[in-house]
């Protein structure tokens, strides 16, 4: 399932979600150390479901993309080797984007 970045009113939760993972007031379900082999998208599909929902990692794990990202031979670019990736709650993500938290 993907889930967009916008809430109810159309503003971007994308900044929420960093500081409510901070904070603890958003649940993680998962955290990995990044290995250096797979795209931010190939993470939250095999989190999430849908590849789509790069966002949410990216977001909780304040990462931007030209601190955190290496180019392989293909050209891909991957999340460098040693970035830790944080994936919260689904449910948690909803309701903030539902009620604002």
């Amino acid at each position: 399932m993907y889930i967009d970045r916008f809430d109810v009113n159309g503003n971007s939760i994308a900044n929420r979600v960093y500081h409510l993972v901070d904070s603890g007031k958003i649940r993680l379900q998962n955290k990995i150390i990044a290995t250096g082999d797979k795209r931010l998208d190939q993470y939250a599909h095999d989190e999430y479901g849908s590849g789509l929902n790069w966002w949410i990692i990216a977001s909780a794990s304040g990462l931007g993309w030209w601190f955190n990202l290496s180019k392989l031979e293909k050209g891909s670019e991957v999340v460098k080797s040693g970035v830790v990736l944080y994936f919260p709650a689904i449910e948690d993500i909803i309701n903030l984007k539902q009620k604002g938290f």
